[in-house]
């Protein structure tokens, strides 16, 4: 549990810092591609921009790709679901920039689904037994409140 929950907050800060970098690549070119316009340059400088444009930005999307796929496949492995078939195409596709294996937007979906529907089904387990728990310690407290005032009444009786 403490595990998920330190994968879980070290997962958003590093996702928070890639989409940060993602805005920040993303307002250089804009700046960039205005003045592009302004001083009205060629073609090829246009091209040259957006390629550089492109190449930093799908850099950081594979990076991005690659961080939740580490995530999902680690809460998988916790939960013991097993994660799509790496041959299945539908489920997994291949990087641009870093040729790396990554789970396509159905793999992302589909293990998501599977780990919420396990996450649901244990935290319902748990609940079960914390409502059963919480039961037997109020009908302690009501046996031991019974006892101490029958001791109170047996103790004035004499």
């Amino acid at each position: 549990m403490i595990t998920a929950l330190v994968d879980w907050v070290r997962y958003h800060a590093k996702m928070r810092r890639l989409q940060k970098a993602r805005r920040d690549i993303q307002g250089r070119y804009d700046i960039a591609w205005r003045d592009a316009d302004k001083k009205n340059v060629s073609e090829n400088e246009r091209n040259g921009i957006y390629s550089e444009w492109d190449a930093r930005i799908t850099l950081i999307e594979d990076h991005i790709a690659q961080l939740t796929t580490r995530y999902l496949c680690a809460a998988a492995d916790r939960y013991q679901i097993p994660t799509p078939s790496r041959n299945d195409d539908l489920m997994w596709t291949e990087a641009r920039s870093t040729y790396r294996p990554h789970l396509t937007p159905a793999g992302i979906a589909e293990l998501r689904g599977a780990i919420r529907k396990e996450q649901r089904e244990s935290s319902e387990i748990a609940w079960r037994w914390l409502t059963g728990f919480t039961g037997l310690i109020g009908t302690f407290a009501g046996l031991i409140a019974a006892a101490a005032g029958l001791a109170a009444i047996v103790l004035k009786l004499k």
